[in-house]
């Protein structure tokens, strides 16, 4: 599961993380893995995303408690390597659930193994839940993905994916690689195609799966601050 290979050590993809304060009584830490209970760590979490730029979904804003604790309770069991800190929680609550509502609007997260099984709608689907979190900032009429050598074949393992967003003004396509995990360049691509005045930025933080936020470079560091993990925005 996504969370327990997180929780365990840092991967090259997220660089180094920082030490994290301890947010937690000690009698809460001591056990070492999630319980129903802690949904209000969670919730504590959502507010201090919120104050960095997170916004929250309406469901969570409705009822933050309860999607809080709906994440604990699908969570519980899962271990820590060691103590959990604020920045713990905050990726508890950035992911949600596999099949919750979304506890903000601007932040996503993707199962992306096993992708050689993808269609081509599911590569525009994708981008297109992606793009969405852009909101009115970057109006898309439709994401259209094909086999970049034939547009009338079926994708094909290992080949190249053609990525056409429909916008105005109409943007330059981009082709993904296709093969067994998808492929992350698109947070490139997009960035590199976003609307001259959008400040904002798309920015990624990979550990087996992929969580995505839409937010400014600035706030996307306050980000990185919080949860003292790498969410990164730049081809570098």
């Amino acid at each position: 599961m996504w969370f327990r290979r997180i929780f365990r050590k840092p991967t090259p993809e997220m660089g180094e993380a920082k030490a994290l304060p301890n947010v937690l009584p000690a009698a809460a830490t001591a056990r070492g893995e999630v319980v129903p209970e802690d949904g209000r760590y969670i919730e504590a979490a959502m507010t201090e995303l919120v104050k960095v730029g997170l916004l929250l979904a309406p469901a969570a804003s409705d009822d933050p408690a309860g999607v809080a604790a709906s994440i604990a309770y699908e969570c519980r069991g899962i271990s820590f390597a060691g103590e959990p800190g604020l920045g713990h929680w905050a990726l508890f609550a950035l992911a949600g659930q596999a099949d919750g509502p979304r506890p903000f609007e601007n932040a996503i997260r993707f199962d992306d193994h096993c992708y050689d099984v993808a269609e081509a709608s599911d590569y525009a689907a994708m981008i297109s839940s992606i793009i969405a979190m852009a909101g009115d900032k970057w109006p898309v009429k439709i994401v259209e993905a094909r086999n970049a050598s034939d547009p009338h074949k079926r994708i094909e393992f290992g080949k190249p994916v053609a990525i056409t967003i429909h916008a105005v003004p109409e943007i330059p396509p981009f082709e993904l690689a296709h093969g067994k995990d998808f492929d992350w360049s698109v947070i490139f691509r997009l960035n590199e195609r976003l609307p001259g005045h959008v400040e904002e930025r798309f920015a990624i933080f990979l550990d087996g799966d992929a969580t995505i936020v839409f937010l400014s470079p600035e706030d996307i560091g306050h980000l990185n601050a919080l949860t003292g993990w790498e969410f990164f925005y730049l081809d570098s």
